[in-house]
């Protein structure tokens, strides 16, 4: 297993300046990108003032002809690389949250903000890009004042120098890396890999939030534990309702920070349990109009809400019926102080259940919230 938050050093490759005066005495420059490392490498355009600052973005030329022109004078077209992995680092102009995703992030995965590509560049992108400034415009200024007419030259920027250097806190360039993080996720949406901390998020390129593709890969999974006897149906029953709980916390959290609500709605998803089916259907009908347990039969509701309470049995009590339990659910195949043994088959129709309700949720969260299309 590979351990969270590791340096992920520069791609490296070379980076070469063409520049050219031709037969009527213009100057002209035009820049180029080669590697020969076996890491992943991916390259992107962005326009940068002369004095560090970014200011859009461009496509990207054939390698050594003339890029986009600039958005303004001074501005100097820059390929900004990978790291190693393929990946680029981004910081949230808004929230300051750290991820790694494609070149060109447009929403924050952790607070949802909106901002334009050039906005959310890493430290490690601000500071290459300044030390490839500097080398560009010495040369260009050399270039320009030594070039004679019809004369050509190419200057090499070797980033593997610097790649290799990460590190040493001694070394100023050992700024060139960036830092894994924890959940790399692919948008189910529009297929961009996204690297953030913790579980759930947004897709940087989309705004499509991640949760129905996690619980997705939860169902299979606790599935064939239960299948190949990895796990008892006891211990699957347990993990499928607290897979409930956090897909619905996670989802109210973010439906509360997004969507205007009177305090009196906010209060109903401060510090509660979402164990109970019922009362999480209600709330969530009752704040936003979604009804999660739209098209499902008394008979699958009844399920549901004895399984949620057979969960609670196991977790609290040793799975040994209650009068509490009993009470609750009117469950009349099993006794006081009997030992619960949980059936596989209404387990699995449970996990059923569930996925049903996940897709439903995860519907009208986006109507909401709604994603972007690409």
């Amino acid at each position: 297993m590979q351990r969270d938050f590791r340096e992920i050093k520069h791609c490296g490759g070379c980076v070469s300046f063409y520049f050219e005066r031709d037969a009527q005495n213009n100057f002209f420059y035009s820049f180029g990108y080669s590697s020969s490392a076996p890491n992943p490498v991916s390259l992107a355009g962005f326009w940068f003032h002369s004095n560090g600052l970014p200011a859009g973005t461009f496509s990207l030329p054939g390698m050594g002809a003339a890029a986009d022109p600039a958005p303004h004078n001074d501005c100097v077209p820059i390929l900004v690389a990978s790291d190693s992995e393929g990946l680029f680092g981004h910081v949230c102009p808004s929230c300051s949250g750290y991820w790694r995703s494609g070149p060109f992030a447009s929403y924050c995965p952790y607070c949802r903000s909106a901002f334009s590509p050039e906005q959310c560049l890493s430290v490690a992108q601000i500071r290459y890009s300044q030390h490839y400034i500097e080398a560009f415009l010495e040369h260009y200024q050399k270039a320009f004042s030594d070039l004679s007419v019809g004369e050509k030259v190419q200057i090499d920027l070797d980033m593997d120098v610097f790649a290799d250097r990460i590190g040493n806190p001694d070394d100023r360039f050992s700024y060139f890396s960036e830092e894994s993080q924890q959940n790399r996720f692919q948008c189910g949406s529009c297929s961009t890999t996204v690297d953030i901390i913790g579980r759930f998020g947004y897709c940087s390129m989309c705004r499509r939030r991640n949760q129905l593709d996690y619980v997705n890969g939860e169902i299979a999974s606790l599935r064939s534990s239960m299948n190949d006897n990895s796990a008892p149906p006891e211990t699957v029953l347990c993990k499928s309702v607290s897979m409930f709980d956090a897909f619905f916390r996670q989802y109210t959290g973010e439906l509360v920070k997004h969507v205007p609500l009177s305090a009196r709605r906010k209060g109903l998803f401060g510090s509660r349990s979402y164990h109970s089916f019922g009362s999480t259907c209600s709330d969530i009908k009752d704040a936003f109009d979604i009804d999660i347990g739209e098209g499902r039969s008394n008979s699958e509701v009844h399920l549901i809400e004895m399984l949620f309470e057979r969960r609670h049995l196991h977790e609290h009590n040793a799975g040994v019926v209650d009068q509490r339990y009993l009470d609750k659910t009117k469950d009349q195949s099993v006794r006081l102080q009997q030992q619960l043994r949980e059936d596989r088959g209404q387990v699995h129709a449970l996990l059923s259940l569930l996925s049903q309700i996940f897709v439903k949720g995860d519907e009208e969260f986006h109507e909401l919230l709604p994603s972007v299309k690409r």
